[in-house]
């Protein structure tokens, strides 16, 4: 299984302009979705997208949605294996890059606890 290319198609991230600059705790919300096509003999296309909101009490600070486009070389019989294993490099690629993405926003993370 090898991967062809990857490309993040849509980046967007949404700050309400109203809520105050200062969160003191926050939480980050994280929702996946993700499908195989079938591109040709053992190529296979798997597009994830990654959408969220950061939100503290009652206020939801910010929205944010990803889109990721990858091509792999595989047999479609291992579409499971190949969406997961995608699904799981895009999911830690995005949350090395959202912190950034954040504080460009005025938002700024502390840490980044994931539950199992």
């Amino acid at each position: 299984m090898v991967e062809r290319s990857s490309r993040w198609l849509l980046q967007e991230l949404f700050v309400d302009p109203t809520a105050p600059s200062l969160i003191d705790e926050g939480e980050l919300y994280l929702k996946l979705s993700s499908e195989a096509e079938k591109k040709g003999e053992n190529l296979i296309s798997v597009v994830v997208e990654l959408s969220g909101s950061v939100i503290s009490g009652e206020l939801q600070y910010a929205n944010f949605r990803f889109v990721n486009l990858t091509l792999v070389e595989a047999p479609w019989r291992r579409k499971r294996k190949v969406l997961k294993l995608v699904e799981d490099r895009k999911k830690v690629e995005l949350l090395s890059l959202l912190p950034m993405y954040l504080a460009k926003s005025g938002i700024v993370l502390k840490e980044l606890a994931c539950e199992l």
